[in-house]
């Protein structure tokens, strides 16, 4: 069972604790890992790793500034320990636009990427894993033929079987 921590009821910081006296299970750890204000309790084996309880949390770093107990990590196969906490925050970028963000996809199955600034509509499909062969690709809702486009912030690849006439 778990509660919210009483002392910081109503604040972006609450975190989900472990019922206060509950022993760990021998051999585990409990740490809480997401996003800000959605913080849960996870329970893996000792020796567990930071991109383990990325991966059970079901949580993507790509893109993403993961932080340890509020300390920026890098290295995701560093062992956790009892009572972490482990928060993806997007990075915090001065005036610089050195990366690119489009959603890419079939209808109704878009997913993010994070791109170099430069990339084109052919970066965003080959790191998507979308091959456009017989696909008709449309950007922002209109059909391109140069897949050698570059990419702006914000926009969206999809893919479409070409419609066929009678």
């Amino acid at each position: 069972m778990t509660q919210n921590n009483p002392q910081n009821a109503g604040r972006e910081t609450d975190v989900l604790f472990a019922q206060p006296g509950a022993p760990e299970a021998a051999g585990t750890v409990t740490v809480a890992a997401g996003l800000p204000g959605k913080l849960k309790p996870y329970q893996l084996p000792a020796g567990s790793t930071i991109r383990d309880v990325l991966l059970k949390a079901e949580l993507n770093p790509e893109g993403q500034e993961v932080r340890v107990d509020g300390e920026t990590v890098t290295n995701l196969d560093t062992p956790l320990r009892a009572d972490q906490t482990i928060m993806l925050f997007r990075p915090v970028r001065g005036n610089v636009d050195d990366t690119v963000t489009v959603a890419a996809g079939l209808p109704g199955k878009l997913k993010p990427y994070q791109l170099p600034a430069g990339s084109t509509i052919r970066d965003a499909l080959l790191k998507a894993e979308l091959n456009p062969e017989g696909q008709e690709v449309r950007v922002d809702g209109e059909t391109v033929t140069n897949l050698d486009t570059p990419l702006r912030a914000d926009q969206t690849i999809m893919l479409f079987r070409p419609v066929r006439g009678n």
